[in-house]
């Protein structure tokens, strides 16, 4: 899941540093760069500023979610949160609790 300045979009409990995981250098770096995409070009009150990055960093998500439950195997449950493509709730800034 993103968050704003969070560098490593993997959370459990609280956001999980880098190296935390047992997954390789490649996989941990595909992810922090998924997350620097959605700093640089999601406004907290704007949303996304080009829609072919926006759709662009869905299709990297599920296979980042894809690759991330590949590697940390059946002991993982991997659940992929990505609120910043839902649609804003009405008169809202974000997405409906």
């Amino acid at each position: 899941m993103n968050d704003y300045a969070a560098r490593f979009p993997v959370w459990e409990h609280g956001m999980l540093a880098p190296g935390t995981l047992p997954i390789s250098d490649d996989l941990e770096a595909d992810l922090q760069e998924w997350a620097r995409v959605f700093d640089a070009h999601h406004d907290w009150q704007q949303g996304w500023d080009d829609a072919d990055v926006a759709a662009q960093h869905q299709s990297t998500g599920h296979e980042l979610h894809r690759r991330l439950q590949a590697q940390l195997g059946q002991g993982f449950e991997v659940e992929l949160r990505m609120w910043e493509h839902e649609p804003p709730s009405p008169g809202g800034l974000g997405p409906a609790l």
